[in-house]
This record gives structure tokens, C-alpha cells and sequence, in this order.
């Protein structure tokens, strides 16, 4: 493949990266409005703001199997529709629950977006995949940026609905452009691999996910369905076990046994799990207190979480260069102890105007951190797995960075919803986010290898 074509198709996976991180900062300082328009609880907010993550998580084994039987280009270009579709549900919605299975929807197209976007990347740029992940991630930031300035002006203009319109909008670009550069393109595909057990994986994470949210307390109420969780369990014990046994009886498993026996991918699943964990503490919890509690209005809690973005930029420019100097590992145990620092640095909120000076500076210093180590841990989670195979493992080393979001909202919705006063679960929020960023840093310390990056 030629250069230009190469680029084009960073391009294309880069922009997507760009709307997924612009929707969901975005999103998330509009909630209080969508809270008035619906008369929501903190339940249901909970549900709309999760069934994003939840979706995607769920979906992804699923995605990447799909995107290695029926070929990457085509998955993927089918995604774009689908978040178009779902975008124009989200801002055309009646009520909160509509809302939220839109959300769902544009979830599902989101998974596509990260492990088939990856997969691709893989494909096309080889061994300089670890340079490229770096504009993905950079990408991402400029989104995550975007969404929630864009979207605080557009709320306090306009309304939540305009932000979803101009979302719609740019996913019907998105669509054009995916369908130009990738359907020409040659695709990979791996017809082996098992769809039985890749559905089971994404009801068991499905399940499991919900199953956190129906025990939590955030709607005023002292959580514990116990009537709706008996068969989810069944449920989720159920698909472990089906996915257990085609693990181990299908000849093309939906995860990989070549991808399973790695050392780098095993390592990286942990270590994706535990800092998505402390990444999923930041943006809802900290934009909550200030507008719940401090009363900000969209814009200003746009501009406090403006420096993660300046950071994020910042850390995947010289994260692939330090890489190559000092090798993947240091970059890693250097971003991730960032990133603990930096989350230590918002126990300042909603004190005065010092603590929330805190608040930003510890953003910046955060995104840095996950800059630098992200994408360089992605690329290691990559390595020496076989190009046939690169789909699978790039899902399910997204699973547990999804997993690590999704489950670590939840949870933590538990203990901030759950607690004293909100202020209190946040901070107790934001030290637990802490300690998981350490165990990253420990983990990749002691276990990775310490190969300069290739």
C-alpha cells in the first residue's frame, strides 16, 4: 500500500476517534440539562451517561470476530452508519429511556470504531503501528477537548438536542469519508473464528455490567434488586461457561489461543482494566460536583476539564520518541505514575478557588500521563500477535480497557452516590482511581519486558 493510502486511512480511524471522544466529553456536560428536560434521577442519568460504555464493552468481542470473518473495511464503514443512525435517535428523543438505548446504539458502534480502527491501523502501518496509535490517542484528545467547550456553548446557547444534531452531522461526514478510502481496500479475514463464543463473552460482560448498576444506590433508593438480579446471574454464569467451552472445543476460539499464551497481551489486559478504571473517575464526577454542587453552568466545567486535553496531546507527541529512547516499559511506568499523581491533585474540588486550580493542573498532568502510556501499551499488548489475529486481540485488549470504564463507573457510582455527601464519595472516588493507576505502573514495572519499542 502506498503512503498516501496509509495516511488516508489514519485519517479516517483517527476522525473516528475524534467524534467517539467528542460525544462522550460532550455528553457529559449536558446531562444536568437533559436531567431538566427529562425530570431525570440520578439513576436513570446513570444509565444514559453508562449505556455508551456498556454497549461498546459488550459489543466488542463480537465487533472484532466480525470484522476478521467479514473483513475489517466493511465492519467498520458499516459502524459509521450506525452511529450516524443512532446520533439522529439520541437528539430526537422523547424521554430518558429512549435516550438511553440510542446511547446503546451508539455504543455498539463505537466498539467497531476502537478494535476494527486499531486492527486497521495494524494492517495497514505494520511495525510503525506504535507511531500511529499515538495520532489516534492525540485524536481522541483534541475530541475529548472540543466536546465538552463545544458542547457547553452549544448547551448554554442552544440546547442538549443541538449538540447531538451537530454530532449527526459530523457522523454523515464520517460516513463518506470511510466508505471513500477503506471499501477499495484489500481485506483481511479470518473465516475460522468462533461468533458462538464471542456472543457468549459479550452477555456475560453485558450482564455483569448491569448487574453493578441494578445494586447501586445513585437513585435515592438503598440499591439491591435482588427479584431482577437472580437471572441475570443465571444469565452471566451461563455465557462464561458457554464461552469457557468453546475456549476450549472450537478449532478458531473467538479469542485466539496464540493471542491467550501471550505474555505482553496478558499483561496489558490488566493493566488496560486497572487505568481505564482510574481514567472513568475524572470527567462525569469532577463535571457532577461542579455543577450539582458549585452550581457552574456547562461552559466553565468545559474549560476545568480543558487541560486533560492539553496534557493527552502533549504525551502522545513525545510518548513514541521517549519510547524509542528509553523503551515502552519506562514510558508506561512514567505515565501511569503521572496519571496517580495527577488524579491525587483533584481531592481539591469544590473547595475554593485554589482547590479548583488544583482540579485543572491536576487534569493536565493526568492526560500527560495517559499520553504517554496509553498508546504505548496498546502497541506492546500487540505485539508479536499475528496479523490474521490482530482484530481479535485489539477487541479484547478493548474489552478490559471498556470493562475497566464501564465496571469502575459503575462501582464508583456506588461509593459517590453511596456515601455521606457527594463531595465525600467523589474524593474517596478519586483515591481509589489513585491506587489503580499505581497497581498499573507496579504491574508494568514487574512484568513487561523491557524491549526498546519497535
Amino acid at each position: 500500500m502506498q503512503r498516501h493510502d496509509r495516511r488516508l486511512v489514519l485519517a479516517v480511524v483517527s476522525a473516528a476517534s475524534f467524534l467517539l471522544s467528542f460525544d462522550l466529553s460532550g455528553f457529559v456536560v449536558a446531562m444536568p440539562s437533559i436531567r431538566v428536560a427529562f425530570s431525570a434521577t440520578d439513576g436513570q442519568l446513570t444509565w444514559a451517561q453508562n449505556a455508551f460504555a456498556l454497549a461498546g464493552c459488550a459489543a466488542l468481542p463480537l465487533v472484532g470476530v466480525l470484522g476478521d470473518r467479514l473483513g475489517r473495511t466493511r465492519v467498520f464503514c458499516l459502524a459509521t452508519i450506525a452511529f450516524l443512525v443512532s446520533s439522529v435517535g439520541c437528539a430526537l428523543a422523547g424521554d430518558v429511556v429512549e435516550l438511553t438505548w440510542w446511547r446503546g446504539c451508539q455504543g455498539i458502534a463505537s466498539a467497531a470504531f476502537l478494535a476494527i480502527g486499531t486492527a486497521l491501523l495494524r494492517d495497514v502501518w505494520g511495525t510503525e503501528m506504535g507511531q500511529t496509535v499515538g495520532f489516534l490517542t492525540g485524536a481522541g484528545a483534541v475530541g475529548m477537548s472540543l466536546g465538552p467547550v463545544l458542547g457547553g456553548v452549544l448547551v448554554d446557547l442552544a440546547s442538549w438536542r443541538m449538540l447531538l444534531l451537530v454530532e449527526a452531522v459530523a457522523g454523515a461526514l464520517l460516513v463518506v469519508a470511510a466508505c471513500t478510502v477503506l471499501l477499495g481496500l484489500p481485506m483481511a479475514r479470518h473465516a475460522g473464528l468462533d461468533v458462538v463464543g464471542a456472543s457468549a463473552a459479550s452477555i456475560a460482560i453485558a450482564g455483569a455490567v448491569v448487574l453493578v448498576h441494578l445494586w447501586q444506590p445513585s437513585d435515592g433508593t438503598d440499591g439491591g434488586d435482588v427479584v431482577r438480579s437472580v437471572p441475570i446471574v443465571a444469565v452471566v454464569l451461563a455465557s462464561i461457561a458457554v464461552f469457557g467451552w468453546r475456549q476450549r472445543t472450537s478449532p478458531a476460539p473467538a479469542l485466539p489461543r496464540a493471542v491467550a499464551a501471550s505474555a505482553s497481551f496478558r499483561v496489558m489486559v490488566v493493566v488496560g482494566f486497572l487505568s481505564y478504571l482510574g481514567l472513568s473517575a475524572t470527567a462525569f464526577f469532577i463535571s457532577l460536583v461542579a455543577q450539582s454542587i458549585d452550581g457552574w453552568s456547562a461552559l466553565p466545567v468545559g474549560l476545568i476539564m480543558l487541560p486533560i486535553t492539553v496534557g493527552l496531546v502533549i504525551g502522545t507527541l513525545i510518548g513514541p520518541a521517549l519510547a524509542r529512547r528509553r523503551g515502552q516499559r519506562f514510558v508506561i511506568v512514567l505515565g501511569y505514575t503521572a496519571c496517580a499523581l495527577g488524579t491525587l491533585a483533584l481531592l481539591g474540588l469544590s473547595t475554593n478557588a485554589i482547590g479548583w486550580t488544583a482540579v485543572a493542573l491536576g487534569n493536565a498532568v493526568s492526560g500527560l500521563g495517559a499520553g504517554m502510556a496509553s498508546p504505548q501499551a496498546l502497541a506492546y499488548g500487540l505485539r508479536g500477535i499475528d496479523n490474521r489475529d490482530t482484530g481479535a486481540a485489539a477487541s479484547w485488549l478493548w474489552v478490559c480497557r471498556q470493562w475497566g470504564t464501564c465496571l469502575g463507573f459503575a462501582l464508583l457510582a456506588v461509593v459517590a452516590f453511596g456515601s455521606l455527601t457527594l463531595v465525600i464519595g467523589v474524593r474517596l472516588v478519586i483515591m481509589i482511581a489513585a491506587i489503580a493507576f499505581v497497581t498499573s505502573a507496579v504491574i508494568a514495572r514487574t512484568r513487561m519486558h523491557p524491549l526498546p519499542s519497535s
